[in-house]
């Protein structure tokens, strides 16, 4: 079998990698660490291929660009793994290397290994380990999803005729499903609000499009106040893009401004009222049924605008989502978003009382988990000033305008304390030191 991710494809061991698993195997920094000898010649490290990593589930890591083998990943099912498991159970062992260390491969290795292992195995529960001191290990479990379970200490480690001590964590399908398909239960929940008649799910009427086509319109990127039009500019020509923000509200608008409208959403209730008003009012837009969290599906610099409102309350990491707006705006572009203050996650449901610490983070927080099932809320995660502006300004954003919001509703509403940003930001045409970009 072979896998692939967005940089990888992960395949079986040939014999014909035998030069490329020798050139980074013999590292002494390699192997040793993770428990085998460096390999000493290619011979070796043919004989090993032959006789260790030639075993089903067991893949070359290669670059998709050019195919060559970089490292390793594997299950060792059951009885095959090194702590005697169960056959619904299997460990899970990598490497890479070295040139390639800080790139973040080895965790998008190992994040496809644990999906098949899951989803295409049907194993329940998965194993890892690494010994004291072998912090790069101890990161990468951490970064997939794995949590500490016990140490053994003065273990004797035949391979490499020492002794070691080995720190063991855990990872279970039901805890890899809650932390990797969040997104999936965020869009079942929003199809399930809009069927309710959720106020943001409801496309603009007809009246409400000839009205813009005469210049009388305004939009929200937050639950009450409308966004100025002077952050928009003319858009006529312009190319839009509306991330997470389906459902027929705002790209009509733009497009009665005369703008060249996509949207893209996850919500297949907003996919499907995007397109009937289009249909309706007999223009063209691009539609994509996509996950934000993903990289975003468009060359580089190819909009003129990102409207972008609240949602990303809904993500657990928001930086990789600033990457790509600044990725695929033109220089000069504008970003405009709305976000969450963080306020709303501290306090109960009645908002008079704080009960949470922050991060509000239901994968990490069971509790927090139960609190949003509850309250019929999907997966939601609270987010700093530090990851919401200083996130912008780190994918490289200068951040020009905001103003505050509050939500709509509710005794903090009552109380008007703020609980939403809407910002404007541009890519600039200079960097910081003044050079053209």
């Amino acid at each position: 079998m072979t896998l692939a991710t967005e940089r990888l494809i992960l395949r079986p061991w040939k014999e014909a990698d035998a030069e490329s698993l020798y050139e980074y195997a013999k590292d002494e920094r390699i192997g040793p660490v993770a428990g085998w000898p460096a390999h000493t010649s290619v011979r070796n490290s043919l004989d090993i291929i032959r006789t260790i990593l030639s075993v089903p589930e067991n893949y070359a890591v290669c670059l998709k660009e050019d195919g060559k083998a970089i490292g390793c990943v594997g299950l060792m099912v059951g009885m095959k793994s090194n702590i005697g498991l169960p056959d619904t159970e299997a460990e899970i062992g990598y490497w890479i290397g070295v040139p390639f260390w800080g790139q973040g491969l080895i965790p998008e290795a190992v994040r496809e290994v644990i999906r098949h292992a899951f989803e295409d195995l049907h194993l329940e529960t998965l194993w890892c380990g690494y010994f004291e001191g072998n912090e790069k290990s101890k990161r990468v479990q951490e970064k997939c999803g794995f949590t500490y379970q016990y140490t053994n200490t003065d273990a004797e480690w035949v391979k490499m005729m020492d002794r070691r001590t080995e720190h063991i964590s855990k990872l279970t399908r039901e805890d890899w499903m809650r932390r990797e398909n969040y997104q999936t239960i965020n869009a079942e929940t929003i199809d399930r609000w809009i069927e309710e008649g959720w106020e943001w799910g409801k496309p603009i009427s007809h009246e409400e499009y000839a009205a813009a086509e005469q210049g009388v319109w305004d939009v929200k990127l937050t639950p009450t106040k409308m966004v100025p039009h002077e952050w928009f500019g003319d858009l006529k020509g312009k190319k839009v893009l509306g991330l997470a923000s389906g459902g027929g509200q705002q790209m009509p608008i733009f497009t009665a401004l005369g703008a060249e409208c996509t949207v893209l959403d996850y919500s297949s209730k907003q996919i499907e009222s995007e397109r009937m008003v289009a249909e309706r009012e007999d223009y063209q837009i691009t539609i994509i049924q996509g996950d934000m969290t993903k990289p975003l599906p468009f060359e580089d610099e190819s909009f003129d605008l990102i409207f972008h409102p609240v949602s990303n309350c809904y993500v657990k990491d928001v930086l990789p989502i600033w990457k790509e707006c600044f990725r695929i705006l033109k220089p000069g572009g504008s970003l405009l978003s709305g976000v969450d203050h963080y306020i709303n996650y501290i306090v109960d449901a009645e908002e008079k009382m704080i009960v949470n610490a922050l991060p509000f983070d239901p994968i990490a927080n069971p509790e927090q988990m139960k609190q949003l099932q509850d309250e019929d809320a999907g997966v939601q995660f609270s987010h700093s000033l530090e990851e919401q502006i200083g996130g912008q300004l780190e994918a490289g954003f200068a951040v020009l305008e905001l103003y505050e919001d509050t939500n709509g509703e509710g005794r903090l509403h009552e109380m008007n304390i703020p609980t939403f940003l809407a910002i404007r930001s541009m890519k600039n045409r200079r960097d910081l030191y003044g050079r053209k970009i």
